[in-house]
């Protein structure tokens, strides 16, 4: 189930040394993976999907930290609502400009007063930029 958001996988029967090389491998991954990334007051920790302002909890849902975080591992740089919709949501066709909209507005207002904020930019996207 690649196409879903599985990164491997095994046909049976499989041999115990073939699946111990795949786990190694898999691990030695997650080890290289960053854990945690910092912008200014924000930590975003990855594998838990939670997002902290100076220590507190900014209470985000999966979609919310899924953009925030796209958006600010590519701080400065404008992403297209297209982009952003393939990456959060999986699809390849852009067909509910609505979702985006909405949780960038929710985000928005969860990061008020931060020093940060996602920027519009009319016709050609968003970005996450120091106020």
């Amino acid at each position: 189930m690649l196409t879903v958001g599985g990164d491997d996988y095994l046909r049976k029967p499989y041999g115990i040394n073939l699946l111990r090389a795949r786990v190694k491998k898999f691990l030695e991954k997650e080890r290289k993976a960053p854990q945690f990334i910092t912008r200014g007051p924000f930590t975003l920790y990855i594998v838990a999907a939670q997002a902290f302002v100076n220590g507190e909890d900014l209470l985000l849902t999966q979609k919310e930290f899924a953009v925030l975080l796209l958006l600010a591992q590519n701080e400065g740089k404008v992403l297209s609502a297209e982009h952003i919709y393939e990456k959060v949501w999986g699809f390849t066709n852009f067909n509910d400009k609505n979702a985006i909209q909405m949780t960038i507005s929710r985000l928005r207002s969860k990061m008020k007063n931060t020093g940060y904020s996602i920027i519009v930019y009319r016709r050609h996207g968003y970005a996450f930029e120091k106020d």
